[in-house]
């Protein structure tokens, strides 16, 4: 609460415009756990041990079919990396976009 109604005040040559730090406020507050450094290590173990897991399970399952099905998944893991990495250059983007229209509307003000 106090960050909003300092943000109310800011000064008009602040590199903060109130556009932006809306935004901020708006991304920061839905993603609290990615900002962990450690999140990315332990997400990579953990979908490793899954593959090695589903792949054991699918094994005595369904015999081969299982061993293709994890195949399958593990070569298809690098597309979807780059597309991972087109949706996030697109969010910046949208973000970039939201910005400029929040300055705009707050000269409008």
């Amino acid at each position: 609460h106090m960050v909003f109604r300092r943000s109310l005040y800011l000064g008009v040559g602040s590199d903060f415009t109130m556009g932006k730090i809306q935004n901020l406020f708006a991304t920061d507050a839905t993603k609290p756990v990615q900002n962990m450094p450690h999140g990315a290590m332990l997400a990579l173990i953990e979908a490793v041990l899954t593959l090695i897991m589903v792949a054991w399970n699918l094994n005595s399952m369904i015999g081969s079919a299982g061993i293709v099905a994890m195949s399958v998944i593990v070569l298809f893991a690098p597309i979807q990396f780059a597309l991972s990495q087109y949706v996030k250059r697109m969010s910046k983007r949208l973000q970039e976009a939201r910005d400029a229209r929040g300055r705009l509307f707050n000269q409008f003000l």
